[in-house]
């Protein structure tokens, strides 16, 4: 193949390249967006006296767990992701009741399931985590 033709053909795979790259970054864009949007619902709903506060205690043998992720997946599959602090609590916003998955995965734990059904205002949930091997 001529040096000129081998020129092109790099040309036409950077560009794709740099398509994909774009495509990409605004679908990540989008989803940040619909976080961002869901945010705002839960703060509306909170002015409006609607909104729930959900605080889950992550502990394993009676301590609490820092750094677990804890995954929230409330109705009308809108999903949220917070890790806890060291005092083991990771605290989820939400616009309105009903039922909402919480999955724990932590480091040196197997990781938990738990659902819940939320109320309007303040709840608090503890889930107990288990040893990865039962120990």
């Amino acid at each position: 193949m001529r040096p000129s033709a081998l020129s092109g053909r790099r040309i036409v795979l950077q560009t794709l390249a740099g398509a994909v790259l774009v495509s990409v970054s605004l679908i990540s864009l989008g989803q940040a967006g619909k976080e961002e949007s869901d945010e705002k619902k839960a703060r509306k709903g909170a002015k409006a006296g609607k909104s729930v506060v959900l605080t889950v205690l992550i502990v394993g043998s009676d301590k609490p767990v820092a750094q677990a992720e804890v995954k929230a997946v409330f109705s009308g599959g809108v999903e949220a992701t917070r890790f806890t602090s060291e005092s083991g609590e990771a605290t989820f916003h939400s616009a309105g009741k009903g039922k909402v998955s919480v999955r724990v995965i932590a480091t040196g734990w197997a990781s938990a399931m738990q659902d819940i059904t939320l109320k309007e205002g303040t709840q608090r949930v503890t889930v107990e985590l288990s040893p990865l091997g039962g120990k």
